[in-house]
């Protein structure tokens, strides 16, 4: 057995690293979030009159931020058009979320939940059945049930 001691330098690139893997693994969890696509914003267009693409965009961007400090990231889909805004209502009042970013976030899950059942990644092959699978996704990919958010 040897006792070898790193230099400065191999504790520096282990620790970049174990970095570069940790922001890869966060990654992985904004991975069920979708794009919005121009169809996706003609479709938000049907249900609120000034909605577009950059407000899908938008609401996209402060789901992510907003709602996965707290907890894992729902993908849209795994949830009802139904059920998303007073799901997005309660955590609203509960991180002081004011009203222009809870619309936008409500905007973007009600519009992409539309899509239940479509793995977020095939935006054309757009199915009717929710997808129990891609529902919610630990930070390493693994199914994560959140009793809170259920």
């Amino acid at each position: 057995m040897s006792n070898r001691v790193s230099s400065p330098a191999t504790r520096f690139s282990r620790s970049a690293l174990v970095a570069l893997l940790a922001l890869g693994v966060a990654a992985c969890g904004a991975s069920v979030v979708p794009v919005p696509a121009p169809a996706d914003a003609e479709r938000a267009a049907a249900r609120w009159a000034d909605a577009d693409l950059d407000q899908l965009t938008a609401g996209r961007t402060l789901y992510v931020q907003k709602c996965s400090g707290c907890h894992t990231l729902v993908a849209p889909h795994a949830r009802s058009p139904e059920a998303w805004p007073a799901m997005v209502d309660a955590m609203a009042r509960r991180i002081r979320l004011g009203d222009p970013e809870r619309d936008l976030i409500t905007r973007y899950v009600v519009t992409m939940s539309e899509l239940r059942g479509v793995a977020p990644s095939a935006p054309s092959a757009r199915a009717a059945e929710p997808d129990p699978a891609a529902a919610d996704v630990g930070p390493l990919g693994q199914p994560q049930v959140d009793a809170e958010l259920r």
